[in-house]
């Protein structure tokens, strides 16, 4: 290879090179400085207190944090799942900006920011963020795009997220430890059964047991976890007219607690077999109304009745024969 040559090759790199080197300067000097960081770098999360999430006007709801520190829906005060909220909170604070997928809207249909969900995070009546929220990525991650300017970008993390306020209720509306149930009473047109236990270690006794009877131990200890966890599904006013009728025909189940609380759980049902409709309402008083865990279900039962599986209603249904072990079985032993 001759001089000429070799002048020329080396040319040639020095001007590769300087092209290369151009180029990682300006990708360097145009970087995006939001790829790396969290969408809520900069927010105290601690003083979140105002969340609204909303698709259009028919799908939108406002979550209130209030003085004490409880979540509620804003437009009739009820309770809201403090746990989904904080899982919420925590997927924004977490997910990271990975990658500018354009500076223009014209993209928008494509990642789903057309018809996106809109979500403004408040700190009192500061605004923390404000985000509209796009597809989710086949391959993880979510399509986002900030109030400031026209960019998106794709999170690292999904963030699903609903703009109906019944996703957002605390489903649950009683709550109650298996530890504190003391007697459990359950009565119906045809009949009472009144079940007793003198302390959370010992078991419960069926009033009026008679002679030659066995107590069925399993059915009757299983009612320590009557009140818990009881979910709905949908509620309603207690005046709306379908659960008026379902509740007219019903049965009651009275249940007191060691600290002197006593609830008045009534269930009935309307329709037949697969359009049947269960539906549930709680009274409660009495007791320690310095508890919140008790207040907060007080006020749900106050103006509602509920409706509920099949499964959940049946638990405050119960016939005394429940309780007693058919003589077949009690005599064999």
């Amino acid at each position: 290879m001759n001089k000429s040559s070799l002048i020329t090759i080396g040319l040639v790199v020095i001007a590769i090179i300087a092209v290369v080197s151009k180029s990682i300067n300006s990708s360097n000097k145009d970087a995006d400085p939001m790829i790396g960081q969290t969408i809520m770098a900069q927010a105290d999360t601690t003083k979140i207190s105002n969340i609204e999430i909303s698709r259009d006007n028919d799908h939108k709801v406002s979550l209130v944090m209030d003085e004490k520190h409880a979540w509620h829906l804003q437009t009739d005060n009820f309770p809201a799942d403090a746990a989904k909220i904080l899982q919420f909170i925590e997927n924004l604070t977490s997910a990271k900006i990975v990658r500018k997928m354009g500076t223009n809207k014209e993209i928008y249909p494509s990642l789903g920011l057309d018809n996106a969900t809109n979500v403004v995070i408040k700190a009192k009546d500061q605004e923390l963020l404000h985000i509209k929220i796009g597809s989710q990525r086949k391959g993880g991650g979510a399509y986002i795009s900030l109030n400031t300017n026209d960019n998106s970008y794709l999170l690292s993390k999904n963030l699903s997220v609903f703009a109906d306020a019944n996703d957002w209720e605390l489903k649950v509306i009683a709550n109650v430890e298996s530890k504190d149930i003391k007697t459990v009473e359950f009565i119906s047109k045809s009949a009472t059964s009144k079940l007793t236990r003198e302390s959370a270690d010992k078991d419960f006794l069926l009033d009026g047991i008679k002679e030659g009877e066995e107590l069925n131990k399993s059915s009757a200890n299983a009612l320590a976890n009557i009140l818990t966890g009881i979910r709905y599904t949908s509620r309603v006013e207690s005046d709306n007219a379908l659960a008026k009728n379902a509740l007219e025909q019903a049965s009651k189940a009275i249940i007191t607690t060691y600290d002197g609380r006593t609830y008045t759980v009534t269930v009935g049902k309307v329709g037949e077999k697969d359009s049947e409709k269960w539906y549930v309402h709680i009274d409660s008083a009495g007791g320690k109304e310095d508890n919140e865990n008790f207040k907060t279900y007080a006020f749900i039962n106050s103006k509602w009745s509920f409706e509920v599986s099949s499964y959940i209603a049946q638990k405050f249904i119960k016939s005394r024969t429940d309780f007693i072990v058919p003589p077949a079985k009690a005599k064999n032993g």
